[in-house]
């Protein structure tokens, strides 16, 4: 290379500062996205575990209404947080499983029972001692079901769900035993 030769620039490209600050929000985004669905994950495993422990002295409705505010809870959590992380993420997308088809027939069957219901706003609200048969609560398991489903990710993620759902009932039946054993006066009847 002579120094005579003109032909040879060097090119000095400057890169403005919003570029370099648009490299670290990337950098920062799959942290924040991956915060968010490790949230919503745990938000899940939470609804599992905690729903069927809860209950409730204060209301009429000792067992069911007490499950259905916590469900609602956790599924609005769960549903932010994908949200959330979709968002980040700039992606929405649908994991397809096995049972989304059967799960969507049940909903839309269970709509259909709602419309044409002879009290369709008992239908869908339920009433007081049995709400748990509501097209409400149908609508909650429902966005559970999808909001689970696109938030298991690994196989580690399904592993550590049976984990707490397989001994949630050996530890539910020792809890009811010592809340209920001569805190309530209920009769076995009251179950069925």
């Amino acid at each position: 290379m002579s120094t005579g030769d003109s032909s040879q620039e060097t090119t000095v490209i400057e890169i403005p500062e919003e570029v370099g600050q648009e490299s670290v929000k990337e950098r920062e985004t799959p942290r924040a996205a991956s915060l968010f669905g490790r949230l919503g994950f745990y938000t899940i495993l939470s609804t599992v575990f905690l729903v069927p422990l809860t209950f409730s002295t204060r209301a009429f409705d000792i067992i069911e209404l007490p499950k259905q505010v916590l469900l609602g809870f956790f599924v609005a959590l769960s549903i932010f947080f994908w949200l959330i992380r979709a968002v980040l993420v700039s992606e929405f997308k649908f994991k397809r499983s096995g049972l989304n088809i059967a799960v969507l027939v049940f909903f839309v069957s269970s709509a259909i029972s709602t419309i044409g219901s002879i009290s369709p706003t008992i239908s869908f609200l339920g009433f007081y001692s049995r709400g748990n048969d509501s097209f409400l609560v149908n609508i909650l398991l429902t966005l559970f079901f999808f909001v689970a489903v696109n938030s298991l990710e690994t196989k580690n993620d399904v592993r550590k769900m049976d984990s707490i759902v397989t001994p949630a009932p050996l530890t539910t039946y020792p809890y009811t035993q010592t809340c209920f054993k001569n805190s309530f006066n209920l009769h076995a009847s009251y179950f069925l």
